[in-house]
């Protein structure tokens, strides 16, 4: 650490523009580089609809927000440059997945200290980082940003690798008005499915009535409550699941994100596509079923051991490297990218619709199993 840093580094902004699950997944990160800088004031510069995420962590002294939209509003964006490089930083981190825009973000922040990953489309942009960290295999988001805190020389080897979600008395309390309202009872056998996905995911959507089926098998053969969780762009998928399904699940709709995670917390088991509840499910331990398709389960899988991943392992899959593409052996072979845009190889996502509810009532027996054995 003396020798890339010094004693100088008194003001560190993170980088993490990207989805709920990748917010959550930098949460170890921001951790370990707390107990490396104990006395430095750590900023974080995260998406405004992802701001909950982190709110209320104590390892974060500032918040930093942008608004995805804004991206035509040039003032809003001068805005943010110009309150970053007033902060002067000495180091900036661009946490993993980050793409030219949050490199950028980086380099015009004036961090005299820039750490990123070494990606092909940085290629053409030599200065935006100082210090350029090496990709040459696939490994889990976690380590991946745990390999830009080790470029700077920090202690990170044996440290736990927590996940963190913030909830409060509040959230807690409207968890309990609202089973009170639903007639859940601490005895049941509460399993919570999220049969959606971040915008512009779709390709990574377990079929709808395959979700349909599930719970309607699941509230027969193990007589649980299910509880069917969307947000505000779900709200037609969740009415429409609830509508044709003959076993009726209870909604979740209009709880706070923060309030869903502890709602999580309560729950037996989470069953879900590859998205931030996923990882939500996973940071307040429940033992989780995650559905992938294209994605590779090595760098996304939820994190811990009380979970399982259910997927089809077909020639093409997994394809979708949208960072990492071109970088890595596995993602210099074309698949899943034309002129940089994702097309799927069978034209029909093959590898969501193959997994059949069998399948994932098979690992659901497993977790259930394990968990009566606790």
């Amino acid at each position: 650490m003396d020798k890339i840093l010094g004693n100088k580094v008194k003001k560190i902004l993170i980088i993490s523009m990207q989805g709920i699950g990748d917010l959550l997944l930098a949460t170890p990160a921001l951790s370990l580089l707390r107990k490396n800088f104990p006395k430095a004031n750590i900023a974080i510069l995260s998406l405004k609809r992802t701001k909950c995420v982190i709110l209320g962590n104590s390892n974060v002294d500032k918040i930093f927000t942008y608004d995805h939209d804004a991206s035509t509003r040039l003032f809003e964006v001068f805005w943010l440059i110009f309150k970053l490089r007033k902060e002067k930083f000495d180091l900036s981190i661009c946490l993993y997945p980050s793409g030219l825009r949050s490199a950028f973000v980086g380099f015009l922040s004036g961090a005299r200290i820039r750490v990123g990953q070494k990606l092909i489309f940085f290629k053409k942009f030599p200065f935006l980082f100082t210090i350029k960290v090496n990709v040459s295999q696939v490994k889990h988001a976690i380590d991946m940003n745990l390999d830009l805190l080790k470029a700077l020389k920090l202690n990170v080897e044996d440290e736990p690798k927590t996940l963190f979600m913030p909830i409060s008395n509040s959230d807690e309390k409207s968890v309990s008005e609202f089973k009170e309202k639903n007639n859940i009872k601490n005895k049941d056998l509460l399993i919570a499915i999220h049969p959606g996905v971040s915008e512009g995911g779709m390709h990574r959507c377990w079929p709808k009535q395959n979700f349909i089926e599930l719970i309607n098998k699941l509230a027969g053969m193990f007589n649980a409550k299910i509880l069917l969780i969307g947000g505000p762009s779900e709200v037609n998928l969740i009415e429409e699941i609830y509508n044709l399904a003959k076993e009726k699940p209870i909604k979740v709709i209009n709880l706070s994100l923060n309030a869903v995670a502890a709602l999580l917390k309560d729950s037996s088991l989470f069953i879900g596509n590859n998205s931030g509840p996923m990882h939500i499910a996973s940071s307040v331990k429940t033992p989780t079923v995650a559905i992938f398709g294209d994605t590779d389960p090595r760098i996304h899988a939820p994190y811990g051991n009380r979970n399982i991943v259910v997927r089809k392992k077909l020639f093409c899959s997994p394809c979708h490297y949208p960072f990492l593409h071109g970088t890595i052996s596995c993602a210099k072979k074309g698949r899943g990218f034309v002129k940089g845009r994702f097309v799927c190889a069978t034209n029909d996502f093959k590898c969501m619709k193959e997994i059949t509810v069998s399948d994932v009532l098979l690992a659901v027996e497993a977790l259930l199993h394990n968990i009566k054995k606790v």
